[in-house]
C-alpha cells in the first residue's frame, strides 16, 4: 500500500514537471533570463532628463548595473555606500542605476530619492520593468558587474556592501 501510494505521488510530480507547458515555454526563450557569462543586450533607456543612453556603445570600460526603487528599504540602505564607492572609484568601475520607474509614484519622488541621498551617478529609468525582466530581477536591489566586452561576470541580490564592491574591484576577469 505505502509503496503503491509512493509510486502515484512520484508519477504526479514527474508528469507535472514533464508536461508543464510553463516548463517548456521557458526551455524554448532563449533571451531570458540573462546570466553569468551572458552578454549584455543591446539596452536603452532615458534618464530623468529624457535623454536616452544605450548600455553597450557608452561603456568600454567595466562597469556595475544596479536595480533599484525609492520606495525599498534595502536600497535605501545600499545608497550611501555605492554613492561613495562612485565617488572614490568612477573612473576604474562606474556605476549606472535603472530605476523601477513603473513601481515608483512618479517622477518626483526618483529625484526626491536622489536628492536624499546625494546620488551623482547616472540614473536611467526602466518604465515597464522590461529590462528588469530580461536579468530576472525578482528582488531588488538586484546588482551586476558587466565587464569591458559587455559580459555580464558577477551578480548580487540585496544591499551592496564596501566589502562586495572591493571584491569587484580584485575580480579576475577585469585584470586580464
Amino acid at each position: 500500500m505505502k509503496r503503491s501510494l509512493y509510486l502515484i505521488i512520484l508519477s504526479l510530480l514527474f508528469f507535472t514537471v514533464l508536461l508543464n507547458p510553463y516548463a517548456v515555454m521557458a526551455k524554448k526563450e532563449k533571451d531570458f533570463p540573462l546570466r553569468i557569462g551572458d552578454p549584455l543586450p543591446s539596452i536603452t533607456l532615458t534618464d530623468l532628463e529624457g535623454k536616452e543612453h544605450e548600455l553597450r556603445q557608452s561603456h568600454s570600460t567595466p562597469f556595475i548595473l544596479n536595480f533599484w526603487a525609492s520606495w525599498c528599504p534595502p536600497c535605501r540602505d545600499e545608497m550611501p555606500v555605492m554613492q561613495q564607492f562612485y565617488t572614490e572609484k568612477k573612473e576604474l568601475l562606474p556605476i549606472i542605476g535603472i530605476n523601477l520607474f513603473e513601481t515608483e509614484k512618479g517622477e518626483k519622488e526618483v529625484q526626491k530619492f536622489l536628492e536624499q541621498f546625494g546620488v551623482t551617478f547616472p540614473i536611467l529609468l526602466d518604465p515597464n520593468s522590461q529590462v528588469a525582466k530580461q536579468f530576472n530581477v525578482f528582488a531588488i536591489p538586484s546588482t551586476y558587474l558587466i565587464n569591458e566586452k559587455g559580459m555580464i561576470i558577477d551578480q548580487w541580490i540585496g544591499p551592496l556592501t564596501s566589502e562586495v564592491l572591493q571584491e569587484w574591484m580584485q575580480h579576475p576577469s577585469l585584470h586580464k
